[in-house]
């Protein structure tokens, strides 16, 4: 599975871009990976994701950098 999307502030701004993907590990439960692209940098992190439940946890920021 993937998803790309792109992220606007509350006035309709184009603040950056995201991109999931992820993969089925059982039944009711799949691992993400998400990038997050803004102007200052990016951003990588890890989730897991329970669709049927509607939870999303262990979640950390895996890596990235920022703009100097």
């Amino acid at each position: 599975m993937g998803v790309q999307e792109t992220d606007v502030n509350k006035a309709g701004k184009i603040v950056g871009f995201d991109e999931i993907y992820g993969v089925a590990v059982s039944t009711t439960t799949s691992a993400a990976n998400v990038t997050i692209v803004t102007n200052d940098g990016l951003l990588y992190g890890t989730f897991n994701i329970s669709p049927v439940a509607g939870e999303i946890s262990d979640g950390r920021v895996t890596g990235g950098d920022r703009a100097a």
